[in-house]
């Protein structure tokens, strides 16, 4: 930016004219750059770029990617495409569109259900550590590309995909209601509203009438109001009985890169042989291991022993119903039953027992009689498993706690003015006299 030529001379001159070579001639030079300076400053911050709005929250961004557009409308240009976890700052906001700021400075509208606030990154997060460390329940295949989302709904951010005919690693199962995706918002509704103080409303000077008497009920009000007998009934006939929620079943898979997330579960295919997955009887294998192996000597093949938790249609409250042992017959060349126990409550995952590369049993939480959840440790011998010991135990910590939206906060009680000022009585005073309601 260069100077004005006439604003160059007429600091010149000044400085000439002031050509005493003392002290207020150095003062003047001093003053005057300071002044220059801030006017500089001043016309920068009247740029394009030179305010910015102030920024109310933060969020991450939940999906793999996310465009933000320069407008709220499908149609506007893309600002910049994000990438997931990528940090951005709220800086506005429209019913559930919000707009971001970027790291880089670039800003754009997105769907506020699309980010995940602190307390969320936070949840996932643990949610990814614990998957890594947890044991698997077996392994799966995808036959589709599958999308793993950061929580077990619909809507809810995918943030990875998995790729087809992929083998995934099975954690945890889930059943939660059929919902609509709602998180609670990432911003308070009084964020970009500054607080206002109301004055409380005067009581009036002269009372109200007090209310009349009720008009008396009409004979006929049965008949106005639907029924069409001569007494009051207790319930309406041909009511409907109520819907049932609709329920959905979610796995929670780890990927080969360590990568956790929830995909549905009719969506994965068991990787358990089918010779031995046809037992199922249309029950539902949520855990699978394999504990050994048998050689059939006279058709020359090593099968392997299989132990499956299963959970029937009519058990979707608890985690399996069911456990059993699939061996191979050398006899009939097939797998059968060698052990199996039906009619229990599962409520923990299975985990097997290992001893100097051999599995030597597994162990369990069930919920007994009087509703105690105990650990049982079972014991292998041929194949066959037995209860060697129970212990007390509390129930496993569940891998997701559905989203409870808080009530809406009921309305802040509305507080009193400050006491006017001087002006502000002589002010009212002026008008009331205007008015001829001075008394």
């Amino acid at each position: 930016m260069t100077l004005d030529p006439v604003l160059s001379m007429d600091f010149s001159q000044t400085l000439e004219a002031r050509g005493d070579g003392g002290v207020s001639s150095r003062r003047s030079d001093g003053v005057l750059r300071v002044l220059l300076v801030c006017a500089l400053a001043m016309l920068g911050a009247c740029g394009p770029g030179g305010e910015r709005e102030r920024v109310v929250g933060e969020a991450w961004v939940g999906p793999s990617t996310v465009q933000i557009r320069k407008e709220l409308n499908l149609r506007s240009p893309v600002s910049a495409t994000l990438q997931h976890d990528e940090r951005v700052d709220l800086i506005a906001r429209r019913r559930r569109f919000v707009k971001v700021r970027a790291a880089n400075g670039v800003e754009g509208w997105t769907d506020s259900r699309l980010l995940l606030s602190a307390q969320a990154r936070a949840e996932f997060q643990a949610l990814e550590e614990r998957a890594a460390k947890a044991p698997a329940l077996g392994q799966a295949t995808v036959l589709d590309t599958l999308s793993a989302h950061t929580a077990p709904y619909r809507q809810a951010p995918a943030y990875y995909q998995i790729a087809p005919k992929k083998t995934v690693q099975v954690i945890a199962h889930q059943r939660v209601d059929r919902v609509k995706w709602d998180p609670p918002p990432l911003l308070e509704e009084n964020a970009f509203k500054p607080r206002v103080l109301h004055k409380q409303k005067e009581p009036p000077r002269v009372p109200p009438p007090p209310p009349g008497p009720p008009p008396p009920v009409p004979e006929d009000w049965l008949l106005l109001s639907g029924y069409t007998q001569d007494h009051l009934p207790e319930e309406k006939p041909n009511e409907p009985p109520p819907t049932p929620p609709v329920m959905d079943d979610w796995t929670l898979v780890r990927a080969e890169d360590g990568r956790s997330g929830w995909v549905l579960d009719r969506l994965l295919y068991s990787s358990i042989p089918d010779e031995v997955a046809q037992y199922a009887e249309r029950a539902r294998i949520v855990a699978y291991f394999d504990i050994g192996t048998v050689h059939d000597r006279q058709a020359d093949v090593t099968k392997t022993v299989w132990l499956w938790a299963a959970q029937s249609a009519g058990a979707r409250d608890r985690e399996f119903d069911s456990l059993r042992i699939f061996n191979w017959s050398t006899r009939h060349h097939r797998y059968e039953t060698s052990w199996i126990e039906r009619g229990i409550w599962g409520a923990g995952p299975v985990a097997l027992v290992v001893k100097s590369g051999a599995v030597t049993g597994f162990t369990t939480c069930v919920v007994e009689k009087g509703g105690r959840t105990m650990k049982r440790d079972y014991a292998l011998q041929n194949y066959r498993a037995r209860v060697a010991a129970r212990a007390a135990a509390e129930p496993a910590a569940p891998w997701y706690v559905p989203m409870v939206r808080k009530p809406a906060t009921t309305a802040q009680p509305e507080t009193e003015a400050p006491a006017p000022s001087l002006w502000q009585r002589l002010v009212g005073r002026f008008n009331r006299l205007r008015a001829g309601s001075l008394r």
